[in-house]
């Protein structure tokens, strides 16, 4: 039906960079909420593996930070997307490097210290919370999860 969808491809790919951005921005939020949370309460319980738990959601969250930055671009200089593209890959990248060297000094002192881990109620709830509401998400490289829509995910490819 010639009604159903939009006779521009620019249009469509409009509509799929909205809607691919309001997922983002979901993601963010719960990447903000949870990635606190568990750096935190690995910070207060001295619990070296929920801290790197939080600092590696935090760093997702910067790569889903880039991608509302590269979508942006997008928007406004479609022929400077790939550069976007680019830059969210190194920043993503950064990201990633100081949360695995910000993990690793103190990491290394406990192993040489021969601590044992703590445990704590609130990490297992913030656990649980995170396997039930990221679970069911799809990833842009899985745009054919079966009751999905691809659209969204397909605005993330190049």
């Amino acid at each position: 039906m010639p009604g159903n969808h939009p006779a521009d491809p620019s249009q469509a790919r409009a509509g799929h960079i909205t809607a691919a951005l309001r997922l983002v921005w979901i993601s963010v939020a719960f990447g903000l909420l949870s990635g606190t949370l568990s750096v935190t309460t690995g910070l207060r319980a001295h619990t070296l593996s929920v801290l790197a738990i939080g600092l590696g959601v935090l760093a997702d969250v910067t790569g889903s930070a880039t991608l509302i930055w590269r979508f942006a671009v997008e928007r406004r200089q479609p022929d400077r997307s790939r550069v976007a593209e680019t830059r969210a890959a190194i920043v993503v990248a950064i990201a990633l490097a100081a949360a695995s060297a910000g993990i690793l000094v103190p990491s290394a002192a406990a192993l040489a210290a021969g601590s044992r881990p703590g445990t704590s109620n609130l990490t297992l709830i913030a656990a649980a919370l995170s396997l039930a509401v990221l679970t069911p998400w799809p990833t842009p490289n899985d745009v054919s999860a079966p009751g999905w829509p691809a659209a969204p995910f397909k605005a993330m490819a190049p």
